[in-house]
């Protein structure tokens, strides 16, 4: 588990270890996207089709 604060703009560091298993790089735009079972995802958006995040 990884544990962040949030800054006082409102921003979070991803850790480095996330940021590698989601391939995430700079500019990358992020979704949270809230599953029909009340679960937070971050999701890359760079790398997913929007259908894919529709089913869960």
């Amino acid at each position: 588990m990884h544990v962040r604060k949030i800054s006082d703009k409102g921003q979070i560091v991803i850790p480095s270890e996330i940021r590698r298993k989601l391939e995430m790089n700079e500019g990358d735009q992020i979704a949270f996207i809230e599953t029909k079972k009340g679960n937070l995802l971050l999701v890359n958006v760079n790398k997913i089709m929007i259908d894919e995040v529709q089913e869960l």
